[in-house]
């Protein structure tokens, strides 16, 4: 059964508009032999799919033909009365079809998975980042660690809280040769809000690109930093 995903009234717009303006005018045609359907067809596309101050008089006509209260809309249980009575064609049908295809709600936004410290200890800016590794399979190994430093003794991104970096792991610990951490570096290496990734013996950073990592400790999981304000 076609469904009806509005009510219409006067200023409604849309095929689904034409759809019920064939089906009231089969209506009424059929109780007095009129034309009516085909003057509709006869006019522009953009009248046909316009609910204007004469088809809601069209509408209350059908209304109190049909016992309904006449107020001028045309709502889904009207709409499922005129199918009943076959007041809708297969053209109708396929018109208020296809606006509900046209006009469906995106879907909803994925959850974020919550790091195992809490989602007040990462930045929001990565949570989509992180959300994605997680849902790839990636395990969590952590986002704030205070006494976390980079390998010139300065303080790293996990160092700040929230932290503004995290590691994901995988096993086995085979570094850049890891299909999925690999593949998840790839999409994080470029992305935006993304300072510097690391993977095995490579790293990405906004600055230089891709190049190679040479101070090891990640063959085992996947850095990413974001940008600090």
């Amino acid at each position: 059964m076609t469904t009806l995903t509005r009510t219409l009234a006067v200023g409604s717009f849309g095929k689904d508009v034409d759809g019920v303006k064939r089906s009231v005018y089969r209506g009424l045609d059929k109780g007095d032999g009129g034309t009516r359907l085909k003057t509709h067809m006869g006019k522009s596309l953009r009248v046909r799919r316009t609910f204007g101050l004469f088809f809601r008089s069209d509408v209350n006509r059908l209304k109190a033909q049909d016992e309904w209260d006449p107020n001028g809309k045309v709502g889904p249980p009207f709409w499922v009365y005129m199918e009943k009575r076959r007041y809708p064609d297969a053209l109708a049908h396929d018109l208020v079809d296809q606006y509900a295809d046209e006009h469906k709600p995106p879907p909803p936004a994925p959850k974020y998975v919550e790091p195992r410290q809490g989602f007040s200890s990462l930045d929001p800016r990565l949570w989509d980042e992180f959300t994605t590794g997680r849902n790839m399979g990636l395990s969590d190994l952590g986002t704030y660690r205070r006494a976390s430093n980079l390998p010139s003794g300065a303080p790293s991104d996990h160092s700040v809280y929230p932290a503004v970096a995290f590691d994901l792991g995988f096993s086995p610990q085979s570094g850049y040769a890891h299909t999925t951490a690999r593949k998840f570096f790839h999409l994080m290496a470029g992305a935006e809000g993304i300072h510097y990734v690391i993977l095995g013996n490579q790293i990405w950073s906004r600055e230089r690109g891709l190049h190679a990592y040479t101070s090891g400790n990640h063959e085992g999981h996947v850095h990413v930093s974001g940008n600090r304000l």
